[in-house]
């Protein structure tokens, strides 16, 4: 009878615990594989990847200098202004002739030779010497043409001049300067000429060099000068002689020069 009464105590709370205990339902099985994948084609393989090829960094423009250096300086000159504020003496006189520049000379092709050297890589100090040659223009084209003469114009100048390079160490190393000098320039035909010289007591110049190597450059130059003659020497023939003297009345006039430079040195 006591053993009836233990079986039963324990399996009352064994059966509970049985009601209680949840059932497991059986896991849904995996989802199918979607579709086979496509067949290797062509035109879904992917390239191999390009071949490496080193490629070089690229060079550094040539390290500025100080020491000598050279330029050569060509183009185009226009004149401005007039030689003399008036001409005294009778028509008839070589005194007489205009004194617009635009009446003696026209376009000049020069030819410039700068040389110096740089206490540093941003100050060129030297000189130069210029010389150019064109056509007569103006009224005394006009008495050329009548004769008829075969004239000309030129301009010689010899001066000094300094520059001031920004940036020395570039391949693009723009510029600015400034110089003065004395200058003759003739028109005529080599028998009748006008000839004055003077003080050019302002070279403004403004240009840029691409420096292509530590040996050369080249680019291009803008000079306006600005001067005034001193002296004048007319001649028209020999019957009339010529006029060689000082000029009183004197006039301001000016040159404009755009052209190419070759550097050596730069």
């Amino acid at each position: 009878m006591r053993f009836v009464l233990v079986s039963c105590v324990l399996l009352v709370p064994g059966a509970a615990l049985a009601d209680e205990v949840e059932v497991e339902e059986p896991r849904p099985a995996p989802p199918a594989y979607g579709d086979p994948p496509a067949p290797i084609t062509p035109a879904n393989v992917r390239p191999p990847p390009e071949e490496y090829v080193h490629k070089s960094p690229p060079e550094p423009p040539p390290i500025g200098h100080s020491g000598f250096q050279m330029a050569i300086r060509s183009g185009a000159s226009l004149p401005f202004g007039a030689a003399k504020d008036s001409f005294a003496g009778e028509e008839t006189s070589p005194e007489h002739w205009s004194s617009s520049l635009r009446d003696l000379t026209g376009l000049q092709v020069p030819l410039i030779v700068d040389i110096g050297g740089k206490p540093n890589k941003h100050v060129f100090i030297g000189g130069f010497i210029s010389y150019a040659r064109g056509f007569t223009a103006g009224a005394l084209a006009d008495a050329c043409d009548r004769l008829p003469l075969d004239c000309y114009s030129t301009n010689t100048r010899i001066g000094a001049q300094v520059h001031y390079v920004f940036s020395p160490n570039a391949w693009f190393t723009p510029w600015v300067g400034y110089g003065f000098g004395w200058s003759w320039m003739t028109a005529g035909d080599g028998q009748r000429e006008a000839r004055f010289r003077g003080l050019d007591f302002a070279h403004f110049l403004l240009g840029f060099d691409l420096r292509l190597s530590r040996m050369f450059g080249a680019g291009v130059f803008v000079d306006y000068t600005l001067g005034t003659y001193s002296r004048q020497e007319l001649s028209a023939d020999a019957t009339t002689g010529k006029v060689d003297g000082p000029i009183v009345g004197r006039s301001v006039h000016s040159w404009l020069t755009i052209g190419p430079r070759l550097v050596i040195m730069p």
